[in-house]
């Protein structure tokens, strides 16, 4: 009786945790886009601004996705227990695929992200690809 209490502590304390973090780091890009649609309802940009903000929406959606995916992971996997399995990926594959997601945001805050891809050129990391499921592995 003890340890199932003890699990069921566990088990809460990381649910906990998981909305903690869930809240945090959805709520913002979620605002951010409510605020972009009321101004695209209210007709607020010139029509040729519009497919520029209709382009950095798909853009904060598809980021908010991949990172609602990945805490959604991580949060099984802490239910779960699950047992960390590690794999070689190839890190340049990785940062390839993010920054198609990023360059455009970016580009819209005027960041220059610069990326030396052959300094990564076969490098691969020793990771758990479960926490890496939006890259290609080799």
């Amino acid at each position: 009786m003890k340890l199932k209490n003890e699990q069921l502590q566990k088990v809460d304390k990381s649910k906990n945790k998981m909305f903690s973090i869930l809240s945090h780091d959805l709520k913002s890009p979620i605002s951010s886009l409510l605020q972009l649609i009321q101004l695209l309802k209210e007709e607020a940009f010139p029509k040729e601004e519009r497919q520029e903000v209709l382009n950095e929406m798909h853009l904060q959606l598809t980021s908010t996705s991949l990172m609602l995916r990945n805490l959604l992971k991580w949060a099984t996997n802490q239910m779960e227990n699950d047992t960390i399995k590690y794999e070689f990926v190839d890190i340049k594959k990785c940062v390839d695929e993010i920054l198609v997601i990023y360059l455009g945001i970016a580009k819209s805050k005027n960041v220059k992200i610069i990326h030396d891809k052959q300094s990564v050129a076969d490098l691969k990391v020793n990771v758990d690809p479960s926490f890496t499921t939006e890259c290609n592995f080799t």
